[in-house]
């Protein structure tokens, strides 16, 4: 019995190691909205200045 709990803990240890990997591989929110607010600027014509939040005409 003892050998089947050392077995799982093992596995469980793993998943949570592939589970934080998963996690830090994940842009953060505001890394999400940046690459998504560049994206919509070159459809739209735009530059948008990331620091002062500024969009302007190309």
């Amino acid at each position: 019995m003892s050998a089947k709990l050392l077995c799982n803990t093992g596995k469980n240890l793993e998943r949570a190691r592939q589970r934080k990997e998963k996690i830090s591989r994940r842009p953060s929110k505001t890394e999400r909205n940046r690459r998504t607010l560049r994206q919509k600027s070159v459809v739209l014509g735009r530059k948008i200045d990331m620091k002062n939040k500024i969009s302007t005409e190309i």
